[in-house]
This record gives structure tokens, C-alpha cells and sequence, in this order.
């Protein structure tokens, strides 16, 4: 995951973008979970024998079941890249405006399977997010979605144990916002 541009007029909420990896493992695996009762692993090592198209399939029936695309600010999109994109795009959209031509020119170069949604601004993020180069410079975040009976109602959130929290643990930051409450 990776947190583009603040300063963007149109961001969305979080103006956050993730990308994940995928393909057939080979060699070394490590157990990173489980979904259901499936166990899944990740590897040192990958092979080319991606099926795109079914990648693409699976991603766009997720979109299109639990992205809010009735939402005014969301804008989604996915990139499918068989290779990353270069590091100075995800560095522009840190630092800079990166226009959505921009990108769907690198993207058509780079023969990707990608799909906007709405003004498809997502595919900004979504190419910066695969060209984030990880090294050693990493956060974690913690997510919390609420269930799907919840969505577009009013939150209900706790701002004492949220402050309790930001103070008591110190490695953490961003998780209240003193000033707008």
C-alpha cells in the first residue's frame, strides 16, 4: 500500500493505492495465512505462467462488488503489469500532479490490462503503487472495513480510546486528528 500526494484538490479519502503481487510460487514458501480454510503461502520465486485475463476476471467482479463507485470521490482503477513500472512514477505522485494521460501511455507501452472506472483517476495510483520500490522503507497500517450493513451510515467512533491509544503507543502516528477533532 502506498499513500500518493496529499495536496491533490481531488484525492480521495485515504488517496492510498495497494498492489499485490500474484502468480504461480516456485521454490521456498512461507505461510502468510489463510483465507477460509486454504492455507496461503508466498515465494522466494515466480514463474511467467500468469493467465491475465482471469487475474483481470476476478478483479473486476471485486470491484464490482465492494468498491462504492456511487461515491462522487471514488474513482478506482487496477493496473495488470507482467513487469514494475519505473520508481520515478511513484516518486511523481508523491511529490507532484501526475496527469492520467501520462499514464495510460505508459500503460499502453507496457502492454497492461487495466480498466478506470468513472473518471479513472485509480489508474494513477494503481501504476505508482506497482512501482514502489519497498527496500527497507516500510510502515504498516492498520485497517478496519465495516460491515457491509454499515456502509453510508454515520460512524460511531470512540475519539477517547483513540487518544488513550495515539498517547500510550508512541511508534504510531496519524491516528487522531487534535486539531479538526
Amino acid at each position: 500500500m502506498v499513500r500518493l500526494n496529499p495536496n491533490i484538490p481531488w484525492k480521495t479519502r485515504g488517496n492510498g493505492a495497494i498492489s499485490i503481487q500474484v502468480g504461480k510460487g516456485e521454490g521456498l514458501k512461507i505461510k502468510i495465512g489463510e483465507i477460509g480454510n486454504k492455507e496461503i503461502f508466498c515465494y522466494k520465486k515466480s514463474n511467467d505462467n500468469c493467465n491475465s485475463s482471469r487475474i483481470e476476471e476476478i478483479v473486476e467482479q471485486s470491484v464490482d462488488k465492494y468498491a462504492r463507485l456511487d461515491d462522487e470521490n471514488t474513482n478506482s482503477g487496477f493496473v495488470i503489469l507482467k513487469e514494475q513500472t519505473p520508481f520515478w512514477i511513484y516518486e511523481k505522485t508523491v511529490k507532484e500532479i501526475t496527469k492520467l494521460n501520462e499514464i495510460v501511455k505508459i500503460l499502453k507501452e507496457s502492454k497492461a490490462h487495466y480498466k478506470g472506472y468513472k473518471n479513472s483517476r485509480g489508474l494513477i495510483g494503481a501504476t505508482a503503487s506497482v512501482a514502489w520500490l519497498s527496500k527497507n522503507d516500510k510502515t504498516y497500517e492498520l485497517i478496519a472495513y465495516r460491515k457491509k450493513e454499515k456502509w453510508g451510515k454515520k460512524r460511531s467512533v470512540d475519539s477517547g480510546s483513540t487518544i488513550e491509544m495515539d498517547k500510550h503507543y508512541s511508534s504510531t502516528f496519524d491516528n487522531y486528528d487534535y486539531k479538526n477533532k
